[in-house]
């Protein structure tokens, strides 16, 4: 059996503003009570094209704007249908627009939408809807990473490092989503949040995020412990020996079941860690003090 396919749409104005519709928590609905695009399956027979006009005319009673070339392909919904996704340009009047499905629908900066809760769909992909902003003049990436502060709690210490500012220190998949979406639109390949506050403490708990496919090592530092406990997506994990020699290959994997999820090594030993998915999301646990200097990499070691 074929995968089933669905056609959303990525609504914006000129003014960098983005259309989402509330869903509901009816029967059947993915993700209640969230906020997503518009847009819907596709029947036998259509064209992706013909499905999102007919969506659309269904949802919001008329014809939007000009759909504009397939934007991306998203295929981690949670009910395992793939989704095609088209920018479409509002060319209609606002007041044309008449909600006939859902719960409500609104128009948003790309800021605005931290506080609400979105589908994965959304959250998972913001960073094309950072560009179609850029593309349209609106510099959303900077209000998006203030708000990303202020609800997470974090201070940036730099484009690649950021600390909790609190304890209890709290973060949503979405937020660190988000996080990952900045990121991969500013080319950033690896950043990473610490949930510990100072780097003088006796324990180090970060939050490590790969956008891309990139390997880190090998390296090693004076520590007493370290591990990696695997959230989101796959990594290899090998182990060296002084002379450069790869040793050992442990996969660790997000998904969980039969494959290794957690893995605690040697700190003083050489290690890397090279992102084998599309994206990578780790928790790495470590003993504390620590400063830049201690890390040793392999390739500059006496």
């Amino acid at each position: 059996m074929s995968q089933p396919i669905a056609v959303k749409a990525v609504i914006y104005d000129r003014e960098g503003r983005f259309l989402l519709q509330h869903r509901d928590d009816a029967a059947g609905i993915v993700e209640p009570e969230s906020w997503g695009f518009f847009g819907g399956g596709v029947e036998e027979g259509e064209t992706l094209a013909a499905a999102l006009e007919r969506e659309l005319q269904e949802e919001l009673g008329c014809k939007v704007g000009q759909m504009e070339k397939e934007l991306f392909k998203w295929d981690r919904c949670p009910n395992g249908i793939l989704n095609v996704c088209f920018a479409v340009e509002l060319t209609a009047s606002n007041d044309n627009l008449l909600l006939h499905e859902r719960k409500d629908f609104a128009w948003f900066h790309l800021d605005e939408l931290v506080e609400l809760p979105l589908g994965s769909l959304v959250y998972e992909n913001m960073s094309h809807l950072l560009r179609i902003a850029s593309r349209v003049g609106s510099p959303a990436d900077a209000r998006l990473e203030q708000a990303i502060l202020r609800h997470g709690k974090l201070r940036k210490k730099n484009e690649r490092v950021f600390y909790a500012r609190e304890t209890p220190a709290i973060l949503g998949m979405q937020l660190i989503m988000l996080m990952k979406e900045l990121a991969e639109f500013r080319g950033l390949p690896v950043f990473r949040v610490c949930l510990h506050q100072s780097d003088d403490e006796g324990i180090h708990e970060m939050l490590m995020v790969h956008t891309r496919p990139v390997c880190i090592g090998p390296l090693k530092q004076e520590k007493t412990s370290l591990s990696y406990h695997m959230i989101d997506g796959v990594a290899d994990v090998s182990l060296y020996d002084d002379a450069g020699a790869c040793n050992r290959t442990i996969r660790v994997d997000g998904a969980g079941g039969f494959c290794e999820r957690f893995v605690r090594l040697k700190a003083n030993a050489f290690r890397s860690i090279q992102t084998i998915s599309r994206h990578s999301i780790f928790l790495e646990v470590a003993s504390g003090p620590f400063a830049d200097n201690e890390t040793v990499w392999l390739n500059e070691k006496d």
